[in-house]
């Protein structure tokens, strides 16, 4: 007791202690907190992404490569930070979990820097407040993903940090760091080389700022003067930009070619679209409002509005101009990217990491006792609530937002209450005008209530959004693997690779997933039709003898293989995952299949074609048992087998009961081979509702073989 009586009257009479103290205590709260609700993602679930950054995170320190192929293209940074889970588990499932603990602590050092900036506008106390909503923002449910989210979030932070204390100071070091950290930053993502053009137009906008509240007669010299405190900054700019062009050159490469998946915003043949980026940006800022909860985006705005009044202090101007360039320059890219793109959705996931700077002018205006000017805070009210309104809610909530755009949970999730998708804008309405009352009618000596409301409504919505994710994770790893997401590792013998054979119409899941968590799944082999996904793979072909072989007609050799059902290959199953129809092989040298179907889904239902393919095939039959659906198809089915362009009789296959029939074989190439057509296909989601979206023709529940 005398210990802890004698610690508190040390943090007392030291309140720099006593702020590191409750710091420290905010990170480590978000990072259990964090740890403890991601224990419910139970898999990765953004694909390809997620995969992409394991796959470089295991090879950090031997070289990055994907599926065993050296790559280039991605920032080195997120990939080392987990690298050591990777070392430390040999098991991929615990690397998993290490990973996520990992996410969790470095993304809830964000606090730290979000601190630093609030200390450049109030005292510790409110900073102590503005640092712990920078963390308790629903985008932290990213911390469960193996993406470079976790890590960008807190580099940012720290670089808008350094812009910031640079535009304060203008020093010689600070206005290098803003370099640094942008390199640094856009190690981790592409993005992070908005810092830099963000950097100049903070300076221009605050020199801007500073001319308008200069006596007249000196506003100019006020411009020069602020213009020329950041000499060095135009001078590396100089240096940076020839540089860059000079490697590029050298190179052989475009300078567009230094952004990644970002490369688009800068291509020449977009220039012209003015109008939809501008949309696109508009909507981006529309959803921020969202998932911000309208209260800190009032609060932004009345601070700008004190920022270009004569009564603003500097330190307001300096906040005003760097956090307006940072917004703005990170949601043009966002925007520019998303149109580019054609992607269809708002980018929430790309644009996130600048919600904490409205917090903070939140947490400002809160300590002030929340001053309201008389022309501009109606205005800057208005705005925020007819913000979100811009957001055509009916395009952008469906499956396509659940990996991006977490703001649109919460009204998703009163949509599905409400059964009716018309009442979403004016339920998100009414939540505007909520806050609206709340930063009207509350006194100053109740201020705190705005950031109560603010974080309970965090708490709503990251509730929905964690709910939805941790669906998503669930479902993702049963589409891929039934049982323990580890079996291969736990069937086949320490050290054996096993490839992959994709015959081109397995769910890919069923692939990615095992990939995920199985240190022996290596090479991917696709029959015919690569994966749908920009990653390493070898395209091969079945000949007529059911030889394996690559392009060029070399046979494959490969001791284990990964497949499911519909290519049946030689050798031995060692390991089955039953339900999932996947198995692992070991051959007999060369690869070689016996026989294959295609256009059969998992659940053995067929699209508006199937066909069966026998190789080494000199005759025979093919047996088929075939089902309806009464629900879908009240109406019987017509199958008509083809071989070759020859039709052959028939099959009506009736809505209840099972129909077999028998198809004769005929040999060509040394293969026999029948498509079946099939009439008419229906879509589950218009004749029976739900979310299958299939054209679905018969169910296939057996294909067998007669010599």
């Amino acid at each position: 007791m005398a210990v802890v009586a004698s610690l508190r009257r040390r943090l007392c009479v030291q309140p720099r202690l006593a702020a590191a103290c409750l710091l420290g205590a905010i990170v480590v709260v978000s990072s259990l907190l964090r740890i403890a609700l991601n224990w419910d993602a139970s898999a990765p679930w953004i694909f390809i992404d997620e995969l992409i950054y394991s796959e470089l995170g295991r090879s950090a320190f031997d070289g990055f490569a994907i599926r065993g192929v050296p790559v280039s293209g991605y920032g080195p940074v997120y990939p080392y930070l987990i690298a050591p889970a990777y070392v430390l588990f040999d098991n991929l499932v615990d690397a998993y979990r290490a990973v996520q603990v990992i996410n969790a602590v470095i993304m809830s050092l964000t606090a730290i820097p979000a601190y630093l900036i609030a200390r450049t506008l109030m005292g510790r106390r409110w900073s102590l407040v503005a640092a712990a909503l920078a963390v308790a923002i629903p985008a932290m449910a990213y911390s469960s993903v193996v993406m470079t989210e976790s890590a960008f979030y807190p580099l940012y932070a720290l670089a808008a940090m350094i812009v910031l204390y640079a535009l304060r100071r203008g020093g010689v070091v600070l206005q290098v760091l803003v370099f640094v950290s942008a390199l640094l930053c856009f190690e981790t993502r592409p993005q992070g080389a908005v810092i830099v053009p963000a950097f100049v137009l903070a300076i221009v906008l605050l020199a801007l700022l500073e001319c308008r509240v200069a006596v007249p007669g000196r506003r100019l010299n006020a411009l020069a003067v602020e213009l020329a405190r950041f000499w060095l900054t135009w001078v590396l700019l100089v240096v940076s930009f020839i540089s860059i062009v000079g490697l590029q050159r050298y190179r052989g490469q475009p300078l567009s070619n230094l952004l990644g998946a970002y490369e688009v915003v800068a291509d020449g043949g977009f220039q012209y679209q003015a109008k939809p980026i501008i949309s696109a940006f508009i909507q981006h800022l529309a959803e921020m409002d969202l998932w911000l909860g309208v209260l800190p985006v009032i609060a932004l705005l009345v601070l700008l509005g004190y920022a270009v009044s004569r009564s603003g202090t500097r330190e307001v101007r300096i906040y005003a101009a760097g956090a307006v360039a940072l917004i703005v320059s990170m949601t043009a890219v966002v925007a520019a990217f998303a149109v580019f793109t054609n992607i269809g959705r708002v980018e929430e996931r790309n644009l996130f990491y600048v919600g904490f700077l409205a917090l903070t002018a939140l947490c400002w205006w809160t300590s002030q006792g929340l001053p309201r000017q008389a022309r501009w805070f109606p205005i800057a009210v208005g705005i925020a609530v007819a913000l979100p309104l811009l957001l055509p809610f009916g395009a952008l909530i469906n499956q396509t937002a659940v990996s991006d755009t977490f703001g649109l949970f919460l009204p998703w999730a009163i949509q599905n209450r409400l059964m009716d998708a018309t009442l979403t804008a004016p339920v998100v309405l009414a939540g505007g005008v909520v806050a609206a009352v709340i930063a009207v009618i509350v006194r100053p000596r109740f201020a705190w209530l705005l950031v109560v409301a603010t974080s309970m409504f965090f708490v709503v919505s990251g509730l929905a959004v964690d709910i939805r994710t941790d669906k998503a994770s669930r479902g993702a790893l049963a589409q891929g693997v039934s049982g323990a997401p580890d079996w291969i590792d736990r069937e086949v013998p320490p050290g054996t690779s096993v490839s992959v054979v994709y015959p081109g119409v397995l769910e890919p899941l069923k692939v990615w997933e095992n990939e995920f968590f199985n240190r022996s799944v290596g090479s991917v082999y696709s029959i015919g039709v690569p994966m749908p996904a920009p990653i390493p793979e070898s395209v091969v072909i079945i000949d007529g003898q059911g030889n394996v072989t690559d392009r060029a007609g070399n046979p494959l050799t490969l001791p284990y293989v990964l497949s499911d059902g519909s290519v049946h290959l030689e050798g031995e199953v060692i390991a089955t995952d039953a339900p999932r129809n996947m198995f692992v092989m070991r051959t007999h040298g060369t690869l070689r299949a016996t026989e294959s179907t295609t256009g059969i889904m998992g659940d053995q239902w067929s699209g508006a074609e199937f066909s069966y393919t026998r190789y080494r095939c000199s005759g025979g039959s093919v047996l088929l048992t075939l089902a309806s659906d009464a629900h879908l198809h009240p109406t019987p089915i017509t199958v008509t087998p083809y071989v070759g362009d020859a039709a052959l009789p028939v099959i009506t296959v009736s809505p209840t009961g099972t129909t077999t029939a028998l198809t004769k074989l005929v040999p060509a190439d040394g293969a026999c081979a029948v498509r079946y057509v099939v009439t008419p296909t229906a879509v589950p989601a218009l004749v029976v509702g739900g979310p299958d979206t299939r054209a679905l023709g018969v169910l296939v529940l057996n294909v067998s073989y007669r010599p």
